[in-house]
């Protein structure tokens, strides 16, 4: 599955971040889909959210729009509001 017979193949898949694909030698054939064709395509897990910027969820990994999980979100919002509360004071 996704083999090109004798070369290396990464088969169907999405990244997380932006890349940069740099081949040095020989042929790569890259194939993109929009995010908007995820629920078109078989992904493995339950789609939740595509956000504006591209970014998919799945059930059970939920991420804001820049990655950052909802754990990382809350500990950004309690530092802001500690820093707030040290500025008030």
């Amino acid at each position: 599955s996704g083999s090109t017979g004798g070369g290396a193949s990464s088969g169907l898949h999405h990244d997380h971040h932006d890349n940069l694909l740099c081949l040095l030698r020989g042929t790569k054939v890259v194939r993109l889909f929009a995010p908007s064709d995820a629920p078109h395509l078989y992904t493995t897990g339950r789609l939740t959210r595509i956000h504006g910027n591209g970014r998919i969820n799945y059930a059970r990994d939920a991420t804001a729009a820049d990655g950052r999980t909802a754990a990382e979100v809350r500990q950004g919002a309690l530092r802001r509001a500690q820093r707030a509360v040290r500025c008030a004071e």
